[in-house]
């Protein structure tokens, strides 16, 4: 099962950590680990190359995936990852509910 902890402050969403496969399928057949990193990893990719921003941290490595975007602190580039990363959170919510024995989502507030 892949664990998705969401970390909000005041709302905004400041950090992300995705952990383990999701066990639908053998590797490079897993639809569900596929739409997972797909939402996850759009919204590093957004932030870098729409954006430009600079002022995170990523960590990807095997069944593993965090993000950090607490140093971000003008809001008009806050606004700007809030929309990539509550599109994320559309994306990973229905998937949770549809594979719902295979994603565990979980929202904290700092």
């Amino acid at each position: 099962m892949t664990k998705i902890d969401i970390f909000r402050k005041n709302g905004f969403i400041e950090k992300f950590k995705i952990e383990n496969h999701t066990g639908y399928s053998d590797a490079g057949e897993d639809v569900v680990c596929a739409i997972i990193s797909t939402a996850s990893q759009s919204v590093i990719i957004g932030a870098e190359e729409i954006i430009g921003l600079t002022s995170f941290d990523y960590v990807i490595t095997e069944a593993f995936l965090e993000c950090d975007f607490s140093e971000v602190s003008e809001p008009a580039l806050k606004e700007k990852v809030s929309i990539l990363t509550e599109t994320m959170m559309i994306v990973l919510s229905q998937a949770q509910e549809q594979f719902a024995d295979y994603i565990s989502l979980v929202e904290h507030t700092l």
